[in-house]
């Protein structure tokens, strides 16, 4: 898991506003269709880094963002950093076979699993009550901004 760690911090600026989920064929294996079109009303300012977060605790997703302090409510992913973030952590995905969540914004969530050595993305509402078990390799993805 460290390793996924540091490949983040490489990602903080490392975005091309033509990436979009439903045309990464390349790095996903299976794509949810309603990633076709996607319009997220999220902020268009791309974070200046993002945080990742192990779930080491069964809790809901209201839960974590309370323990996280998370701030960045009005902040979202854009589709091409979810991109570039699962292209360049596939195979420490595929190793730890990790469930990773991003916020899109719009109570959206994308939600990647490893199917088979390969990523498979698809869509869901962010949901307060649902759990994520310390069972599973949870990992959440969450946009930050530096602070003033």
């Amino acid at each position: 898991m460290s390793e996924l760690r540091r490949k983040l911090e490489d990602f903080k600026t490392r975005v091309s506003s033509n990436l979009t989920i439903y045309g990464a064929k390349n790095v996903f294996s299976q794509i949810d269709s309603t990633f076709k079109g996607l319009k997220i009303l999220g902020q268009v300012n791309s974070p200046d880094y993002v945080g990742i977060y192990d779930i080491i605790e069964t809790a809901t997703f209201a839960e974590v963002f309370l323990k996280l302090d998370c701030k960045s409510s009005l902040l979202s992913l854009s589709e091409d950093v979810v991109v570039r973030y699962c292209s360049d952590c596939r195979e420490d995905m595929i190793k730890e076979n990790l469930i990773t969540y991003f916020y899109l914004g719009d109570m959206v969530l994308a939600r990647v699993t490893v199917v088979n050595e390969g990523l498979h993305i698809n869509r869901c509402q962010f949901n307060t009550k649902m759990v994520l078990s310390s069972d599973n390799k949870n990992v959440i993805v969450i946009p930050f901004q530096e602070e003033d």
